[in-house]
Order: C-alpha cells, then sequence, then structure tokens
C-alpha cells in the first residue's frame, strides 16, 4: 500500500453547502471550517466536530490520553502537519514540547517539508532547544509564545512534567537521605494538579483570544480507587484539564496488524481505537478505528475502507479474494488492500470521503431522537 497522492493541501471535493445541511438535519453545531484544520484521520474528524475535513478549531485547547504505542504523538504531529499545509495557519508558531525527548521520526519524509521546517521547540539556549520541564515553565513558555501571536502548541506530555514543590521537597529528601535535616511531609502529588487548576483558565482566556491551538498529551494509567463499575483508567494533571477541553480524546490499542514474510508472520502495526469522551464540538459521543503502521502512519484511505465494510455494513464482503468487498460508488468489487491500491492510483481519496461522510451523516440522522419540541 503506497502513500496516498493528495497532497495535504489539495482540498476535500465535497460540496460545503451539503455539508452545512447534513450537519443541521444531525443537530450538530456549525463552525467556520476555514478557522480549523483536522486530525489527517477522515472518520476521526467527523466523530470529533461533524465535518469530513476539520475537527480542530481555532483558540481550543484539546486532551489526548493513551497507553503506550497508540500513536499519540504521531496523532498530534499529523494534526499540526495539517495546519502547516492550510493557508488559514500560515502565520501560527508551530511549537513542539518535547518533554520526554521522545519524538523522533523523520519529520520530512512522513509530514513533508512545509511541517519540518515550520516546528519549533518552545524556546532555545543559541542552537540548543529548551523544552519545558515543569508545569509552571509550560505555562511560561505558552503566555511567551502568544506574546509573538498564535502559536500551534504539543505538549508531550504532561505525564514528564514535574512542578516546583515535587522538585523542593525532592531536594529536601535527598538532603535527609545524606545525613541532613528530616524532610518531613511527603511527595504529595496534588502540586502538578493544583498549578494546572491555577494558571489554565488565564491561559486558555489568551488562547481564545490570540485564536492559538493547544494539545496535551497525557499518558494513560490505572485508577487504583476505581470501584466495580467505575472507570479503571485515569490520567495525571487533575479535572482541570478535562473541564477546559474542547474535547477529550482516548486511544486505544485493540489489535495487531501482521504480516507473512517466507512463512513468518511480522507485527507491521496495530488497530487503534479514537473514543470521544467528552465533545463540546458537536456533544456526540462517538468512536472511530484507524490502522497505525510505524512505518507509514495512520492509514486514512484503510480507515474509510473498513468503516464502511465493517463498521456500517454499507460495503458487503469480508476483503478477501475469495468474498471481495462490493465498493458499489466506485463499481468495483476487489480484496480490501486491492480496493486501496485502486482509490490511491486512480486519486479517488476525494470521492472516498465524500462517501465515507455521506454514510456517516446518513447512521446520524437515524440515531436521532424524534418527537414534538417541547421549545417549538
Amino acid at each position: 500500500m503506497g502513500r496516498p497522492k493528495k497532497k495535504p493541501d489539495e482540498p476535500i471535493d465535497v460540496d460545503a453547502t451539503e455539508i452545512e445541511n447534513a450537519m443541521s438535519s444531525i443537530g450538530v453545531t456549525k463552525y467556520d471550517r476555514s478557522k480549523m484544520c483536522g486530525w489527517g484521520i477522515t472518520t476521526l474528524n467527523i466523530g470529533c466536530s461533524g465535518y469530513p475535513d476539520v475537527a480542530i478549531k481555532k483558540g481550543g485547547y484539546y486532551l489526548i490520553i493513551g497507553g503506550s504505542e497508540t500513536g499519540k504523538s504521531w496523532l498530534c504531529r499529523q494534526a499540526q502537519a495539517e495546519a502547516c499545509y492550510n493557508p488559514a495557519f500560515d502565520d501560527y508558531q508551530i511549537v513542539w514540547d518535547d518533554i520526554e525527548h521522545g519524538v523522533h521520526m523523520d519529520d520530512e519524509k512522513y509530514f513533508g517539508k512545509g511541517f519540518a521546517d515550520r516546528v519549533e521547540s518552545p524556546m532555545y539556549q543559541g542552537d540548543d532547544p529548551v523544552y519545558s520541564e515543569t508545569v509552571e515553565e509550560l505555562y511560561f513558555h505558552l503566555m511567551e509564545r502568544m506574546k509573538n501571536g498564535p502559536v500551534f502548541y504539543v505538549v508531550d506530555s504532561m505525564d514528564a512534567l514535574s512542578d516546583r514543590a515535587t522538585r523542593k521537597q525532592q531536594e529536601k529528601i535527598f538532603t535527609e537521605v545524606r545525613g541532613g535535616a528530616d524532610a518531613g511531609g511527603d511527595y504529595g502529588g496534588a502540586a502538578k494538579a493544583k498549578v494546572n487548576s491555577q494558571m489554565m483558565p488565564d491561559v486558555e482566556k489568551r488562547m481564545r483570544e490570540t485564536g492559538s491551538i493547544v494539545l496535551i498529551i497525557c499518558q494513560e494509567k490505572d485508577n487504583l480507587n476505581a470501584q466495580m463499575f467505575g472507570k479503571q483508567t485515569r490520567f495525571s494533571g487533575g479535572r482541570t484539564l478535562k473541564y477546559l477541553a474542547q474535547y477529550q480524546l482516548w486511544l486505544y490499542n485493540f489489535g495487531k496488524i501482521e504480516k507473512t514474510v517466507k512463512g513468518s508472520k511480522y507485527t507491521i502495526g496495530h488497530d487503534v481505537r479514537f473514543k470521544i469522551e467528552k465533545n463540546r464540538m458537536s456533544g456526540l459521543h462517538r468512536h472511530s478505528d484507524a490502522p497505525f503502521y510505524p512505518s507509514y502512519g495512520f492509514h486514512d484511505i484503510e480507515s474509510m475502507v473498513v468503516y464502511l465494510n465493517k463498521t456500517a455494513k454499507h460495503w458487503s464482503g469480508d476483503g478477501t479474494a475469495t468474498k471481495p468487498i462490493v465498493a458499489t460508488e466506485f463499481d468495483v468489487s476487489l480484496s480490501k488492500s486491492e480496493l486501496i491500491e485502486f482509490i490511491e492510483n486512480n486519486n479517488y481519496e476525494s470521492r472516498l470521503q465524500e462517501v465515507t461522510d455521506t454514510v456517516w451523516k446518513t447512521i446520524e440522522e437515524k440515531c436521532q431522537v424524534t418527537g414534538k419540541r417541547k421549545y417549538g
């Protein structure tokens, strides 16, 4: 499966009026699409905003949570790349706060030269990048960047940040270990959440004023205090992060993708589920799936093909050579891999997005509660 031939800045060939009408029919709020960018994954965009091409609006903050190997960093990097190829973001600073020091992709290969040439660190000492080490430094870097204009800022990750109170207590404990005075107290653990609660509201207000965008990545953690039917996972940083987010997006790894080469099986990727648990944009709590390949990234075309075939059951067949997918809109019956190649080779990506969007909204219409409304 080759890389899609559609360039990042090529617009989706879907009538804007049709999209707006469809949004109205399922009760989803309309937004100015010229002030938005997307995730680069069509089904995720629709699930978040109701639009196939955009899902992240200017002046908003978004919370991304997931376990290891779910593609959190890749997804956020892809979102920044989408902004880089969107003229509405030409004046934006593209900043990646690599707190974990864990991003080592070939940016130009996977996200294009337009992204590779623009992405920056929060600050520099000479030519050396400077990343946030404490949550206080994070907010300082954010506010300093927004003094220079709008910024698209990614925090990778909240978990890797310490805080000033914890560092002071740590030094006291180390002094005690060396034979000094009793440190007293303990690490507590609530200091980071307290700083977020104190600082995030003002920063979020400044984001709205400048049209800035912030994505905060958090690691999924076990919720040791969960009741039997309560949520078994949580994230660090406190409740303020959830309260102020435009939406809360959880990523789950739910299956390996394997390929047999010379009789041996090799893992080449895994399926990722995006679960929207809070959504101020459309109000809908939906999920979408996409395959992730470390040697390629998230495969948007395959995600749409699987959605139309397996999830929405719009296309029959199981994608094998003996039971091919009957893609009615394209007048072909092909295996999954052949269908993906057919769409890529014929530059049918826009048509596939249109079909996916139409089918999704048809299902949403059938999910609407009808009847006489109390307020007309």
